[in-house]
């Protein structure tokens, strides 16, 4: 697609701009600073791609932005684009000269379907977006250099995959014990582990799911009870719902059954009535008109009269009228042409007494001066005063070079002898380069003094750590960069470490906190707590009881020791029996056992107190040791630094110091190198300047002031030699001239005589006296062609008098003759009068005669419309009659009262079984007959009560089933309690529960990173198979352009993580980093022209538009990137606006039929075409600064 013309109607500060963008190659806009060539590049994206809701170039609300533009497409069609600021409608197109219906998506789909970012970021673009992606290509490998600068992305994608996968290394991590993820796994295991060693059974586990179950059985009842309830309801409400629709039903069957009509009586007749009543009321009124009509037309008829003898002789008449001017005009001019004739012979007559005097008017008619006679005359009269034209001439011609060669040998004298300018000259060659030394020592003093106002700026900044620092500071020994950033890590890292264990100290100190808080509440009594251990020891006790019983008293062992034993530990001071003193340890294990059980919250409670307080008691261990191996990572670190005699601050830090450190030795390193390089160009200048004093023999004078004589002197030299020899040629050539003249007048001279023969042979010829000169016999003889033609003159006026007289001769008998048979009062008025009053009654007699034929015609019509109404109204009356025998009736209120009755039986119809379709939706899944047997006699308050008794007994059933409900929960919660285990294991199951929605919310952000990762390498992936090689070559082909063969070709390292390689032309391989800037800005906008020409390629072409990309560029850089654009205009429309006068000379330079279009400001008027800047003086190629003018430039 190309733009062929561009319209701004309203944008910015621009009103009604035209711009013609139709020419070939590459197309210059060239503006001021502020002139608006952002405003219009913006316009351009916005004009394809809509403008946007909120922007900087609307001034107003009545200056809303809208434009239009011409765009002709790849496939040739022709496409009219209009586009506003709004909201609905705000594109029109014309295709091809016809409208279109294409909406804004469509005019998109015309262009490929690209994206308003994609031509912002590809296709229009400015300077800055230039020097953004240069800066880039030294950081980017091939792939991210590709990629990233084709599709004109401000982001690395590299970079963009390293901080993807910085931000997903965040959260996990394999074998990692720290991350978010890796963390939430390890803790939701250790929680699982707690949770299934805390959980217990007890010994009413059984009988609450018996509970349960009685719980579920009696809520199954009562669901089914409500079921019935409500489906008890719901009938009940559907009766007295449908009950008073029965009502209504049963009112209109009986209406309906008391009305009836005829069997005739057609379903339309009411409407068929109305439309016969209004065509009898139609029909009436129209025979009424027609009536009226036919009368009028014959009144008329009978009042028109003509003569219908005019009208036969109509043809002389209008002949006669039609001569009438032309008799008025004769009758004129007759008495006008006589004088006129007359005054012509007298004036005749004179003028040939007083040139021939012995001629008379019929010798004048026989004077002819024919053609070849006068040609003659003119011929040998030009040719005598040519001859004394150049004559005269040739004699001054003569004189005035004769005095002109006076001048110059008085001038060359003046001049004096010859001096020799080669010595001068020899010296003045040195002179570009004498001052390009100046020059660059003066650039050199002045970096130095730069470099050494940096150092001294510098040197304060390296305090702290040094005291005192100097330049010598650039001698210290500072440890590598690498060692400090494994430092730096390792303190980072350290301190994470530490931050991290003083953190969950803290937290589990806070933990502990809680916790013993929430025991003390639950331990208010201040008793002692039962514990599990405690538990086991009372079973044991029991169980060794119950051994003793069952050896003494089922087994009758001799077991005595063993009792007495058993009973000292274990029964209280009165009781001596074994069987008793075991009951009471039974009794109080059971007691104990239900003690733990009641206070099982607060044992779990104390449980968790222990482990807190251990794990305190690690925490702080673990903190102490990561503290002592920080101390002993900073006299690590303290020790790296010792050699160089400071302490050193912390890592971050020494990497700023060690940065200002390398820039203090690049500073150094520069003024030495500035100290070299301008010795020596101090002794090349004092060289040169000694020279000079001594060939101009002025040893007071400086540098350039002898340079300024030198060249005035040697100017002085030349120019004498030059105007010597100037003088000399001029002589030569005057003296040459002088001769040549005279000898061209004597020449002429010698052709008088055999023009006077030819001349008196002409006088003769012509019966005039040979002795007349040539100025006497042309001047009589132009008087006598004037005499002739005034002769001729006064023929003319008698030819015209004798035709007025036929005129007149012959139009008044006719007049008369007509008049005299059919108008006897105008035979004595004048002809001209007498034939225009006949022409009017003839006027007269057609219009009444045509009158008399419409009115005519008219009084038919009316008569013909007169019986076609009467017999339609006869038929309308007809059906009228038809529709009264069908109705029964005679009178038009009778029909009309029938016709109401069967509408009311229709509508009576509709409503009934309007109604029954209502009961039927009421009455839904129940039996028809049954349901209308209840409706049949039932009575609507009782009906109503049913529903209200209905339903509140199904709202006490739900009531008693929400119990129920309630109640199976509690048991089972209760259930649920027992098989969770105590009340620890709760609280860690919902520790537990927690944690994994801990890791749900980790792993749902971790994800998307991976994938987004995922995505990203496909995508580059696919380009770099597809699109990388075919780039590389076209890339390769527009830099070796761009930079003049320079640079021959740009490849792929060995490893795609490189950066771009390019191949200097002798076969030097450089890396983006190594370039001049203007040279990276080269290869960045090689590769997106590449990338232009891919896309474009395979798509709509879209129009690269850019904005002043060449202005970094000295003249050879631009001029060769003029160069590389005119080929790729050749495949896609190439637009350049530029506030730089020198670059559209540039530009005529390369495209010499370019007319770069001008941007009108404030001041000046909109120019079709710019011409092209004249500069103050000729142009030169700039000088670069210094970095520029590196190798690889």
């Amino acid at each position: 697609m190309r733009l062929q013309n561009l319209r701004v109607k309203s944008y910015g500060h621009f009103r009604d701009l035209a711009l013609p963008l139709d020419g070939e190659g590459v197309q210059m806009i060239i503006g001021p600073n502020e002139a608006g060539k952002t405003t219009l590049l913006e316009f351009v994206r916005e004009l394809l791609f809509g403008f946007a809701e909120r922007t900087p170039y609307m001034f107003g609300e009545k200056n809303k932005p809208e434009g239009s533009a011409t765009l002709v497409l790849d496939s040739g069609s022709i496409v009219e684009l209009n586009r506003r600021k709004g909201r609905k409608k705000t594109v029109s197109l014309q295709v091809d000269g016809r409208e279109s219906d294409l909406d804004d998506e469509g005019f998109n789909g015309l262009l490929g379907h690209a994206s308003a970012n994609l031509f912002r970021s590809i296709f229009a673009f400015g300077l800055d977006e230039l020097a953004a992606g240069e800066k880039s290509l030294g950081d980017q490998s091939v792939k991210s250099a590709l990629y990233s600068g084709g599709t004109a992305s401000a982001a690395n994608p590299k970079k963009i995959l390293e901080a993807l996968q910085a931000e997903a290394d965040k959260l996990y991590k394999e074998k990692s014990r720290t991350l978010v993820i890796d963390n939430l796994c390890a803790g939701l295991a250790d929680l699982s582990k707690r949770v299934k060693d805390k959980s217990i059974r007890c010994d009413a586990y059984e009988q609450r799911r018996i509970e349960l179950e009685q719980a579920e059985a009696e809520a199954a009842a009562l669901a089914d009870e409500l079921v019935a309830a409500t489906r008890d309801l719901g009938l009940k409400r559907r009766l007295a719902q449908a009950f008073p629709l029965w009502l209504e039903l049963g009112r209109l069957r009986r209406e309906r059954a008391g009305l009836t009509a005829p069997a005739s009586f057609p379903p339309d007749g009411r409407a068929r009535f109305d439309a016969v009543e209004a065509d009898i009321a139609r029909l009436s009124d129209a025979l009424d008109k027609a009536r009226k009509a036919t009368e009028k037309n014959a009144r008329e008829l009978a009042d028109v009269r003509f003569d219908p003898r005019l009208i036969e002789r109509r043809a002389e008449i209008e002949g006669l009228n039609r001569t009438i001017q032309a008799v008025k005009d004769a009758r004129q001019s007759l008495p006008v042409d006589q004088q006129k004739r007359d005054e012509a012979l007298r004036k005749v007559t004179a003028r040939l007494g007083s040139l021939v005097p012995d001629w008379s008017l019929e010798d004048l008619r026989g004077f002819r001066l024919t053609a070849p006679l006068k040609a003659k005359v003119d011929l040998l009269t030009k040719e005598h005063d040519d001859r004394a034209a150049a004559l005269n001439d040739l004699a001054k011609t003569r004189d005035g070079h004769l005095e002109t060669l006076h001048d110059k040998q008085s001038e060359l004298f003046a001049l004096g002898e010859p001096v020799d300018v080669a010595p001068l000259a020899a010296l003045l060659e040195d002179e570009a380069e004498y001052k390009n030394n100046a020059r660059e020592l003066k650039r050199l003093e002045g970096e130095y003094r730069k470099t050494r106002r940096a150092i001294d700026d510098l040197l304060p900044r390296l305090n702290p750590p040094l005291d005192r620092p100097s330049s010598e500071a650039v001698e210290l020994p500072a440890p590598p960069r690498e060692t400090i950033g494994r430092f730096k890590r390792d303190f980072q890292r350290i301190e994470q470490q530490i931050d991290s264990s003083a953190s969950s100290l803290a937290k589990d100190e806070a933990a502990l906190g809680g916790l013993e808080r929430e025991l003390a509440g639950l331990t208010a009594r201040g008793d002692d707590l039962p514990t599990p251990d405690g538990l086991d020891d009372l079973r044991r006790r029991r169980d060794a009881g119950w051994d003793l019983v069952r050896r003494k008293h089922v087994e009758h062992e001799d077991v005595e020791a063993d009792v007495r034993a058993w009973l000292a530990d274990n029964a209280p001071d009165a009781v001596h029996d074994l069987l008793d003193a075991y009951q009471h340890v039974v009794h109080a294990t059971d007691r104990y056992a239900d003690d733990l059980f009641d206070q099982s919250s607060a044992v779990a409670k104390q449980d968790q107190i222990k482990l807190s307080r251990e794990r305190i008691e690690q925490d702080r261990r673990t903190l102490d040791g990561l503290r002592s191996v920080q101390d002993s990572l900073l006299e690590d670190w303290r020790a790296l630094w010792a050699d160089c005699g400071l302490i050193p601050l912390d890592p971050d830090a020494m990497e700023g110091w060690l940065d200002r450190l390398d820039e203090l030795r690049a500073l150094r390193a520069r003024t030495v190198e500035h100290e070299q390089e301008g010795r020596a160009l101090r002794e090349q200048v004092a060289t040169f300047e000694s020279r000079l004093r001594t060939l101009l023999g002025d040893p007071d004078s400086d540098g350039p002031a002898l340079l300024a004589a030198a060249r005035e002197r040697e100017k002085h030299i030349r120019s004498s030699e030059q105007s010597r020899r100037d003088l000399q040629r001029d002589s030569r050539q005057l003296q040459d001239k002088a001769d040549r003249a005279e000898a061209q007048r004597i020449e002429r001279q010698g052709e008088e005589a055999a023009w006077r023969d030819r001349w008196r042979a002409l006088l003769q010829e012509l019966r005039l006296p040979a002795d007349w000169d040539a100025g006497l016999a042309g001047r009589v003889l132009r008087d006598l062609n004037a005499t002739f033609a005034d002769l001729e003159t006064a023929d003319g006026h008698v030819d015209r008098i004798a035709a007025h007289q036929a005129r007149l001769a012959e139009f008044e008998p006719k007049v008369q003759a007509i008049a005299a048979d059919l108008a006897a009062d105008l035979v004595d008025e004048l002809p001209e009068h007498a034939a225009a009053t006949l022409q009017a009654r003839l006027t007269d007699s057609v219009q009444a005669q045509e009158r008399k034929a419409s009115l005519e015609k008219n009084l038919a019509e009316a008569r013909r419309l007169e019986v076609e109404h009467d017999a339609k109204r006869a038929a309308v009356l007809d059906d009228r009659t038809a529709l009264f025998a069908a109705a029964g009736v005679e009178t038009a209120e009778a029909f009309r009262a029938i016709a109401d009755r069967v509408a009311r039986i229709a509508e009576l119809d509709q409503d009934v079984a309007a109604k029954e379709s209502k009961v039927e939706i009421v009455r839904e899944q129940e039996p028809l007959d049954a349901f209308l047997a209840r409706l049949d006699g039932a009575d609507g308050d009782l009906l109503n009560a049913d529903r209200d008794q209905a339903e509140a007994l199904r709202d006490q059933v739900q009531k008693r089933k929400t119990t129920a409900d309630e109640n199976v929960g509690s048991r089972r919660q209760a259930l649920s309690e027992y098989q969770k285990g105590s009340g620890e294991a709760a609280e860690l199951q919902e520790a537990a529960s927690a944690k994994r929605a801990e890791l749900a919310a980790a792993v749902d952000r971790y994800v998307p990173l991976v994938f987004a990762q995922h995505l990203l390498k496909q995508a580059i992936q696919r380009f770099e198979q597809d699109s990388q090689p075919e780039m590389l070559r076209e890339t390769s082909r527009i830099f070796q352009t761009m930079t003049a063969g320079r640079f021959t070709r740009v490849e792929r390292p060995k490893e795609d993580d490189g950066p771009l390689l390019v191949h200097r032309v002798d076969e030097e391989m450089l890396e983006p980093h190594q370039l001049s800037t203007g040279t990276r800005e080269q290869l960045y906008l090689a590769v997106r022209l590449a990338y232009v020409l891919h896309y474009c390629g395979r798509t709509e072409a879209l129009p690269i538009v850019m904005d002043d990309v060449l202005a970094n560029f000295d003249d050879d850089r631009a001029r060769h990137t003029l160069r590389a654009l005119g080929d790729v205009s050749k495949r896609v429309q190439v637009i350049l606006f530029t506030c730089h006068p020198h670059l559209t000379v540039l530009g005529r330079e390369v495209f010499p039929s370019l007319r770069p279009l001008a941007i009108p400001t404030a001041d000046a008027e909109p120019a079709d075409d710019a011409e092209e800047p004249k500069p103050a003086r000729p142009a030169k190629s700039r000088q670069r600064p210094l970095l520029g003018l590196s190798p690889s430039a």
